[in-house]
């Protein structure tokens, strides 16, 4: 199962999905910035760890500018977790338990797919993993301080991987502080001190670095974006109980499937039986373990400053405890059954964790896109820049927008499809010809703008006369492809690309503006 589960990823990884919204705008952060620049806050409604970042543009630095070399950092931290998590279950669990635990993980689909995406989920769930692994460990080996002190020396790093670091680490503070006051053990208690040291500075300085500056620009507009992700106040009694029931049964749940409004609820009752069983064996370190980073997260949500409910990207870091608990909940309810039945039930529940992974493997190459427009940004980018399409020099023209209404958001995906694929493209000019000087190939020239935007006219035709002094204008085709999704997108936003085509003789004939080609 963790071998089908790593194969899913790495085949939705290889497939180089088209980049959707978020990826797209978080990517564009990368393309003038420097490893300083990333710790600034970022552009495009965007908030990431520093480490994550500065990680994403080593791998951009090295590699170059792509869909792969942009996936690398995520792909490898969904796979290590996943094997991070397969070592946890083994050392907690036995029998079936410990498969179906992995089985769950292995085959969920979230974790799956946010291991080939631009943004800090999967290396959350990392963080996670890492942490979780180095303090079941310690659990089981309490009276040796060298796992508190392998702690201490990862959680400053995780930290600056990932957000949610505060509340895994805080889960684990409390277990700390536990055992110091039963052992009360001189090298526990300086390994534990050493331990809440390091979080502290690793948590006070991603605020200074990132977290406060980050959420000073964006931190208004994306409390208001994430407002079902708040629990009501205490003084909406009823309200406050069905948040927390839809909630509990929805997507922070769907492991391995599941969804919104009580879609996740079979997971949740394996999960609760799972509470149980660990109480009903005296496991209480590992129940506050596994416990107190959903209780952080929550009080996070109640105060308004991170998302806990309505979404499973965000509580990525809850995915360990979530699937550890539920599959030993789950072998627990197959252990009531009758004889008879719990062998080919267990078996029917590997085999079905099994297979999610060839599913969403098939899935993906029938359908390696999440959007069918950005798969159309994607095609006309490859289809523009191909080099093996004609004898055309091929340039991108400015960006001659109105900088007053121009909603930069829009131009995130272009630009970062035109770095992709257009790498070697230089900017529109008039300056390259033969060794006399004169143009030597036909040039093509994309101008790309928006639905609501305005072209400068100035600029524009200050731009064409240009040209038109060394090249004779030959016809322009339009492409429109209408954009349907996005948090900042409205129904009928459009994206227009409009590809000018110029022949180096200025006596050649004027062909017919061809008509508009839709994309969609």
């Amino acid at each position: 199962m963790v071998a089908l589960g790593i194969a899913a990823r790495l085949v939705r990884y290889w497939l180089a999905f088209p980049l959707f919204y978020d990826e797209y705008m978080v990517a564009e952060n990368l393309l003038s910035r420097g490893f300083l620049g990333v710790l600034r806050p970022l552009d495009n409604f965007q908030v990431a760890p520093p480490l994550f970042m500065v990680l994403e543009l080593a791998a951009v630095k090295i590699f170059g500018f792509s869909e792969w070399s942009l996936r690398l950092v995520p792909v490898i931290s969904g796979g290590v977790a996943l094997l991070l998590f397969m070592h946890v279950a083994r050392r907690l669990l036995r029998g079936p338990s410990c498969a179906l635990a992995v089985g769950i993980m292995a085959s969920a689909y979230y974790p799956m797919r946010h291991s080939a995406e631009i943004k800090p989920y999967a290396t959350d769930l990392f963080a996670a993993a890492v942490l979780l692994a180095l303090a079941v460990e310690w659990l089981c080996k309490p009276n040796q301080s060298r796992w508190l002190w392998a702690l201490t020396v990862t959680i400053p790093l995780a930290v600056a991987l990932s957000f949610t670091t505060v509340f895994v680490g805080g889960g684990i503070s409390v277990i700390i502080i536990g055992e110091v006051v039963r052992r009360r053990s001189r090298s526990i208690t300086l390994a534990a001190v050493a331990y809440h040291l390091a979080f502290a500075l690793g948590v006070v300085g991603l605020i200074a670095i990132s977290a406060s500056t980050q959420m000073h620009r964006w931190g208004p507009g994306m409390r208001e974006y994430w407002a079902d992700s708040f629990p009501p106040p205490l003084t909406q009694p009823l309200a406050f109980v069905n948040w927390i029931a839809m909630n509990a049964s929805g997507a922070m749940f769907a492991y391995p499937v599941g969804g919104k409004a009580g879609a996740s609820f079979a997971t949740l009752a394996c999960f609760v039986v799972g509470v149980a069983v660990l109480l009903r064996h005296r496991r209480h370190a590992l129940v506050v373990l596994l416990a107190t980073p959903f209780l952080l997260g929550f009080a996070a949500g109640a105060l308004h400053l991170y998302p806990f409910g309505d979404n499973e990207r965000l509580v990525q870091y809850l995915a360990p405890a979530i699937c550890l608990t539920s599959g030993l909940g789950l072998a627990a309810i197959v252990a009531r059954c009758p004889h008879s039945v719990r062998r080919p039930l267990f078996a029917s529940l590997v085999i079905y964790f099994a297979a999610l992974p060839c599913g969403g493997i098939i899935r993906d190459v029938t359908h390696p896109y999440k959007h069918r427009q950005d798969r159309d940004y994607q095609s006309f980018a490859r289809w523009f820049w191909n080099e093996n399409r004609g004898a055309v020099e091929r340039r991108a023209i400015p960006v001659l927008q109105n900088s007053a209404i121009y909603r930069r958001t829009k131009y995130s995906a272009y630009a970062c499809y035109q770095s992709i694929y257009g790498r070697d493209a230089d900017p529109g000019d008039c300056v390259a010809g033969d060794g006399n000087g004169m143009p030597s190939a036909p040039r093509e020239y994309v101008l790309y703008h928006t639905g609501d935007d305005t072209l400068d006219p100035q600029a524009f035709d200050a731009w064409l006369r240009q040209m038109e002094s060394r090249y004779r204008l030959m016809g322009c085709t339009r492409y429109r492809i209408h954009s349907e999704v996005g948090p900042l997108h409205g129904p009928h936003d459009m994206h227009i690309y409009d590809v000018y085509r110029f022949d180096p003789n200025p006596r050649a004939a004027v062909a017919q503006q061809a008509p508009d080609t839709i994309l969609r």
